[in-house]
């Protein structure tokens, strides 16, 4: 009987230093495995702090250059309405002046209808004198102007008769 209690505490103490071993295999094992993921985790703490800073750079340089992109373009608005200024001044110049060349138009045609009235009116005058003159048998020579005849030094009853026909 002695026999067999000897076996079981040799077997229980061989089996408590293989537990005890494997204890430590998986404790070593266990240790490795957590080592390992904690270098996994640093590395992707690095590579999301990398990320996050290229992100930030990224958006920087973005918002710079839309920033220096709306400088520009508020720069060519300004040009565009100093430019759109300009053109309707000189718009209203140019209406200004039409306005007033048709103003100058309208009072040359006037100036022209009562020149040609006058015109008509004397030559009716005009013919008025020639068919005088014709009637009391005078000839009138037309070609030579009143102030021709004062200067030749005398007013013949004709050119007396036109003389006061183109003043009235």
């Amino acid at each position: 009987m002695e026999n067999i209690y000897a076996n079981v505490g040799v077997d229980n103490i061989i089996r408590r230093d293989t537990k005890i071993e494997e204890n430590n295999i998986n404790s070593k094992d266990k240790r490795n495995h957590i080592r390992c993921a904690a270098v996994c985790l640093g590395l992707l703490c690095v590579l999301l702090l990398a990320a996050i800073i290229g992100v930030c750079v990224h958006y920087n340089n973005v918002t710079h250059e839309f920033q220096k992109g709306q400088t520009l373009l508020q720069t060519e608005r300004d040009e565009l309405q100093t430019e759109r200024d300009q053109l309707q001044s000189e718009r209203n110049k140019l209406k200004t002046e039409r306005d007033q060349l048709q103003s100058e138009r309208n009072k040359l045609k006037t100036e022209r209808d009562q020149l040609l009235t006058e015109r008509n009116g004397r030559r009716n005058k005009m013919n008025i004198l020639e068919f005088y003159s014709w009637t009391e048998g005078e000839v009138v020579d037309w070609s030579i102007l009143p102030g021709e005849v004062m200067e030749m030094g005398g007013w013949n009853i004709t050119y007396q008769r036109v003389l006061g026909a183109w003043r009235a």
